[in-house]
């Protein structure tokens, strides 16, 4: 008895030597060469295929992710009893946090895979101010559109966005002011609003290397005119304005008492006055911009010689920024001019017309000046100038005086005054 056994313990371990080698040679070493590792972007997370089912506890034993990682693995693919001891040919780890920009390795058996989450890159920044007009907000502050090329997760967003309140040489983040934000388009769009954002104050956002500065300007006066014809006085703004602001800035001086007519653009104002006294002057002002209406000075007109029913006269008011055609004793046009800017202004007395010229062009300046009268020396009354690349000087500037000297008239305007002048055509220039 003892014989047998002698004989057959050896014979057990030579079976069970031979068995291992041969499932480590024969089965396992397969696996290893034929293992396949890739990293899903969109799921993030990793998946190792194997060639052969291979055991839970052999497959954790060799495989490794540096630096290490944190997460879940899901053990995928187990075969049908009897064969499901053999273990899983899928395996998937779902990390718990893969961090941007890092580099990661992946170990199992005899291969290697690096993998890494790039950066989302910005694609375009852009701002909007919330008003009455605009289609996304209609209340107070702005709103903030970033797109990018790829997905962002929001906690990687706010970790990189920046938004500053810029002023004196000093910026502040504004972060705090944000009310509400919306991520859409797959994550490939946010919308950000801020609120309150000060007006004529410089902003700035930052975001992964994109920058973008803005700023709500407030509405600044674009002209003030004012018609004889229908006594009233029609006022334009540069954006929408709020009829408090305007009301809290509007200033009459004497008061003048009237109706305003808002229009529903918002840039637009006509005012009114139920009574203009015959002998008073009165002085409008409205955000840094002013209008004399009534009688004017005596030292203004009369001292020039009575008109006859043939005399014509070009009358130009700079402190009103207003030119008048006169003929047969009545005024028969009023247009808004641009005369000379501080520094160069645009000579005051009596001139009459010396030439007409349809261009000219200025040397001095590279410019060419439509519908020219030459009144003195190198003065001229034109049309808005333009560069020979193409570029025009805007009409928003009529009504400031912003030219080298020349009195400036608007497009269509300008031909109407050329038309009108004849060669000694008197022309009377006051403050």
């Amino acid at each position: 008895m003892l014989k047998k056994i002698v004989i057959t313990v050896p014979i057990l371990v030579l079976v069970i030597f031979i068995s291992y080698f041969s499932f480590q040679y024969f089965y396992l070493e397969p696996i290893k060469n034929g293992t396949e590792i890739e990293f899903n972007k969109e799921e993030k997370e990793i998946i190792v295929s194997l060639s052969r089912p291979i055991p839970e506890n052999y497959f954790l034993k060799n495989f490794e992710v540096v630096p290490k990682l944190e997460g879940k693995f899901v053990f995928d693919e187990k075969l049908d009893p009897p064969f499901h001891f053999l273990g899983y040919k899928e395996v998937r780890l779902k990390p718990q946090e893969i961090e941007i920009g890092k580099t990661y390795k992946v170990k199992n058996f005899n291969q290697e895979f690096s993998f890494s989450l790039p950066a989302p890159q910005p694609k375009e920044l852009s701002f909007s101010e919330c008003n009455l007009q605009s289609d996304i907000c209609q209340e107070e502050g702005g709103i903030i559109s970033i797109t990018f090329f790829e997905p962002i997760e929001e906690k990687y967003f706010f970790k990189n966005l920046k938004v500053y309140k810029c002023g004196n040489q000093k910026c502040e983040t504004v972060l705090k002011d944000i009310r509400e934000y919306s991520f859409s388009d797959s994550n490939k769009r946010v919308i950000i609003k801020i609120n309150p954002i000060e007006k004529d104050r410089d902003y700035r956002t930052e975001i992964l290397g994109k920058e973008l500065s803005f700023k709500i300007e407030s509405p600044k006066t674009k002209s003030i005119f004012f018609s004889k014809a229908r006594q009233e006085i029609t006022i334009t703004f540069t954006k929408p304005i709020e009829k408090e602001y305007f009301l809290k800035n509007f200033k009459s001086t004497p008061y003048l008492q009237g109706k305003f007519i808002f229009d529903e653009s918002g840039t637009k104002i006509v005012f009114k006055p139920y009574k203009i006294q015959e002998g008073k002057v009165y002085r409008i002002e409205v955000l840094g911009r002013s209008l004399q209406i009534g009688k004017r000075s005596k030292t203004l007109i009369p001292q020039t010689p009575q008109l006859t029913s043939k005399d014509k006269l070009i009358e130009i008011d700079l402190s009103g920024q207003r030119l008048w055609l006169h003929q047969e004793g009545k005024i028969i046009g009023e247009y808004i001019i641009s005369s000379g800017k501080p520094g160069m202004p645009t000579p005051t007395g009596t001139f009459k017309v010396l030439s007409k010229i349809r261009l000219v062009w200025s040397a001095h300046y590279r410019l060419y000046m439509p519908y020219s009268l030459n009144f003195y020396n190198g003065y001229f009354i034109h049309e808005l100038p333009y560069w020979p690349g193409g570029y025009r000087e805007g009409e928003n500037h009529l009504g400031i005086p912003v030219s080298h000297g020349c009195v400036r008239l608007g497009i269509g305007t300008a031909v109407k005054v050329y038309n009108f002048a004849t060669i000694g055509t008197k022309v009377v220039i006051h403050k």
